[in-house]
């Protein structure tokens, strides 16, 4: 790597940091708990924003005026790639460039070849979007650490649904962080998506083969997610079965989260041990919902508290876009409009 390369990267690295301590990211996002809102950032920031049919670019950022700009992301490209172009374009104003028009982005580490500002831009999104206190955060709220090194493409997968990033760039940015090595991140990235849902979903079967699948566990608990149409949610959570208490599912049923699959597995060692809850739901329809399981016993009224130290587990999901040619999208045409 060349030294103008190199200081292209620091810069677009440097400038993605700020914008993080400019919006206090690092308090705010400590707990591993929610994606960065790259959107949100661009309404905060009272830039224009609007989302249309691109034939030939990713995005662009239109510099108005020295201090005004606006921003293009294409339709036609799904909801990871339109975050990390919206990335990108956010990039460009951040670091003072005269605006550009982009026909491309790439993952981190891909410079070949690339303008220096253009370089600077795709490093600002992808530490924007995935830094490294982030990334660690979200690996150790869910014991990814310990119990999974992330050399595993099904928990990369995972990590990359919590970042709410593409796969591959979830890959590289491990790399770019120096979580796994360059070689490993190149594996990674060669996996076959299909295949880690395969094994995630263990014979439930998926309507939809561009469909995420989450694997939701106590780790999750309060976290803040944004799904797309037909995903599908697993959650695995330890249930005290023998004492007669059970996660409720009756709640999320009703209010629109399809129930696929209800299993437990009993740790068959252990008199009156723990059984493992394996519930297996498919989104709602468009729109912001509480994924709610309570703990208490089968007979409990619904409704009724079980008491103060009740445990509940809680996630809250904002289900987005539509689908079109296998791709999810951002279903507004135009986010934000600053006269």
């Amino acid at each position: 790597m060349n030294r103008v390369t190199r200081d292209a990267i620091l810069r677009g690295i440097g400038g993605a940091a700020e914008a993080h301590d400019s919006f206090d990211f690092r308090e705010k996002h400590a707990d591993g708990l929610s994606a960065i809102d790259v959107f949100g950032v661009i309404r905060d920031l009272e830039i224009p924003l609007a989302f249309q049919e691109l034939d030939k670019l990713l995005g662009a950022c239109v510099r108005v005026s020295s201090t005004a700009v606006g921003i293009l992301v294409t339709t036609q490209r799904d909801l990871h790639m339109q975050r990390f172009t919206a990335a990108h374009e956010l990039g460009h104003f951040v670091l003072e460039h005269e605006g550009s028009f982009d026909d491309e982005v790439r993952m981190p580490g891909h410079t070949q070849g690339r303008d220096p500002r253009e370089v600077e831009a795709d490093a600002f999104a992808a530490e924007f979007l995935m830094p490294k206190w982030l990334v660690k955060a979200t690996a150790q709220r869910r014991q990814w650490w310990a119990e999974a090194p992330l050399n595993s493409p099904d928990v990369v997968y995972q990590l990359s649904l919590r970042l709410a990033a593409s796969y591959e760039a979830t890959c590289w940015g491990l790399a770019s962080h120096e979580f796994v090595k360059r070689d490993v991140a190149k594996s990674l990235a060669a996996a076959k998506l299909k295949d880690v849902k395969r094994r995630a979903l263990r014979g439930v079967q998926l309507d939809d083969s561009w469909a995420d699948v989450w694997q939701l566990c106590s780790g999750d608990n309060c976290a803040q997610i944004e799904a797309g149409p037909n995903d599908v949610f697993i959650v695995e959570l330890d249930e005290p079965a023998s004492s007669g208490y059970r996660w409720d599912v009756r709640e999320a049923v009703d209010i629109g989260f399809g129930l696929l699959e209800d299993s437990n597995v009993f740790n068959e060692d252990v008199v009156g041990g723990t059984a493992l809850r394996r519930v297996v739901f498919r989104a709602p329809p468009a729109g912001v919902y509480d994924l709610h399981l309570p703990l208490q016993r089968s007979f409990t009224r619904r409704g009724i508290s079980a008491g103060n130290g009740a445990r509940t587990f809680r996630v809250s999901i904002k289900t987005i876009g539509t689908r079109k040619n296998g791709n999810l999208h951002h279903g507004a045409s135009v986010v934000s409009t600053v006269h």
